[in-house]
């Protein structure tokens, strides 16, 4: 009746708040429930009080949200191998009926790698005297005009690697996986351990059979003695080469690793300082340990800064504000110093974009080599010939030093700084 009479005079009669239930679309799936109106017949201060609880829940709603993608982006994620399922009959005959193999740059670098890099290096601890061979000890003094040994169990590796590799799954998509690191130096290392077994199996084969000279002699090594490797020497440049295959895919897994997108900010003091101390003060510190105190080797930029009258401490300082330089203007181009480049949200993205900032700080550092290089020889201060090719040999040495030492020392406090050490 009340409501009757205030429609017959003209006023609106007050309704109460309707509320609706959530509705199912066509296909089961749940759609968003329409949103609650207030109720407003209890006056505005029951309405302020509903907006402001309302309120408060959003808040804490998207400081929940922002909490639990914080810690999801911190959460490591461990990976643990089958090794039973990856060393099975089935997984590896299925391998190697239906083969996958990478992109062609990966290919490309693992035959770069095994075919070049690792038998350099190995002759190259040959020729400074870090190794010496049973060969080499047998090796009659008027042997000359051969190829390295190295060279010939590179290809040989490069060969066991295509079987290995396959039968491992090296070349599937997860086995350079720039989300889990882990699962890509387990991956293959496996892979490359199988290798090894392969390439083990074939020289033993061929050294039974009485035919180790003539494989020899297809790479490059005959001498007049008929001295052959031991299983020794073979042993060793195989390990080089798992080491390097491994490092190799490593890297590669770092730099397929996308690049997140830099965000703007104030640059950490702690972090400008800390690039600044290692880059600086501890890198060339640690190469005067490990080398001048030892005396295992003179780097030529102490003989440089004149370190006799003054000590290590000049020539130390001196030289790295030359590291410092470069590594801030690699780190400044790269966007090293960005908010998302600080943050442990990824350690493939974190170690990448460290190591991109090493390589033009690398490629600045050879540019000042090479300048150093052309201001002596405007000089004239080379004596002879010989002088002047040992000066270039032991610039290329020391730049060497630098990059390894510097690389090892920021990658390491740049993950400390993250956290994750």
């Amino acid at each position: 009746m009340a409501a009757m009479a205030m429609s017959a005079l003209g006023v609106p009669a007050r309704t109460a708040p309707t509320f609706t239930s959530p509705v199912r679309l066509v296909g089961g799936a749940p759609a968003s429930p329409r949103r609650r109106r207030p109720d407003v017949s209890r006056g505005p201060v029951c309405l302020l009080a509903a907006l402001v609880a309302r309120a408060r829940f959003s808040r804490g709603s998207a400081r929940s949200c922002r909490r639990a993608a914080k810690e999801e982006s911190r959460e490591v994620e461990f990976f643990e191998l089958n090794w039973k399922k990856e060393l099975s009959s089935t997984t590896v005959l299925q391998r190697l009926s239906k083969p996958k193999l990478p992109d062609a740059f990966t290919l490309l670098g693992d035959l770069a790698t095994c075919g070049l890099v690792a038998p350099m290096l190995s002759t190259f601890s040959l020729l400074v005297g870090l190794s010496k061979p049973d060969w080499l000890r047998l090796l009659s003094d008027t042997d000359k005009n051969f190829a390295f040994p190295a060279y010939g169990h590179g290809l040989l590796f490069c060969l066991s690697w295509i079987f290995g590799g396959l039968a491992m799954g090296a070349f599937e998509a997860n086995a350079t996986n720039s989300r889990n690191l882990l699962e890509t130096i387990q991956r293959n290392a496996l892979a490359a351990c199988a290798t090894f077994y392969v390439a083990s199996t074939v020289w033993l084969v061929l050294s039974g059979s009485g035919l180790l000279e003539d494989a020899y002699s297809v790479t490059g090594y005959v001498t007049g003695t008929h001295v052959t490797p031991s299983y020794r020497d073979f042993f060793f440049d195989q390990l080089l080469e798992v080491s390097c295959l491994v490092a190799w895919r490593f890297v590669r897994a770092v730099f397929l690793a996308e690049s997140s997108k830099q965000e703007k900010g104030a640059v950490d003091a702690r972090l400008l300082f800390g690039d600044m101390l290692v880059a600086g003060v501890i890198t060339p510190a640690i190469i005067i340990v490990v080398f001048a105190n030892t005396q295992m080797y003179t780097p030529l930029w102490t003989v440089l800064w004149d370190a006799t009258d003054y000590g290590m401490g000049k020539a130390i300082l001196a030289h790295g504000s030359v590291l410092t330089s470069c590594w801030l203007a690699g780190a400044l181009l790269v966007g090293a110093y960005s908010k998302d480049a600080t943050e442990p949200s990824d350690l493939a993205a974190t170690v990448k974009c460290v190591w991109s900032s090493g390589a033009v700080a690398a490629a600045l550092l050879a540019a000042c080599s090479l300048l150093s290089l052309i201001f002596l020889d405007s000089r004239g201060a080379y004596l002879t010939a010989f002088d002047a090719d040992r000066t270039l040999q032991q610039q290329f040495f020391d730049f060497l030093t630098d990059v390894e030492f510097g690389a090892i020392c920021l990658t390491t406090w740049r993950l400390y700084f993250a956290g994750y050490f």
